[in-house]
């Protein structure tokens, strides 16, 4: 009669304690996954973060190109203007000899 009141439709408590003690064990595995998962995620922050650059290397860099940037404009306007004034002196050289011609 015992063994009928501990059963219950073929489980026994011996079977709901197994079930519990494979359940909580469960629980744990998936706390740990959890916990690996979120220190995994912390650490490819921090090697995210430890790669990227400041906002002063950002800007250095942004500096070299403006000064690049700047002696290319100079190097470019200077020879347009020389190309300019070689123009001006070869239209005034013609502008001379026809005077004398006339």
């Amino acid at each position: 009669m015992n063994n009928k009141s501990t059963k219950k439709k073929g489980v026994t408590v011996d079977d709901l304690a197994v079930t519990v003690n494979n359940l909580t064990a469960t629980v744990n595995d998936l706390a740990m996954t959890i916990e690996e998962l979120v220190q995994m995620t912390q650490r490819g922050f921090e090697d995210i973060i430890a790669k990227m650059a400041t906002k002063a290397d950002v800007n250095k860099r942004f500096d070299v190109i403006d000064t690049r940037l700047d002696r290319i404009e100079y190097l470019l306007v200077g020879g347009l203007s020389n190309r300019l004034e070689m123009l001006e002196d070869k239209m005034r050289i013609v502008q001379t000899s026809l005077a004398r011609k006339k």
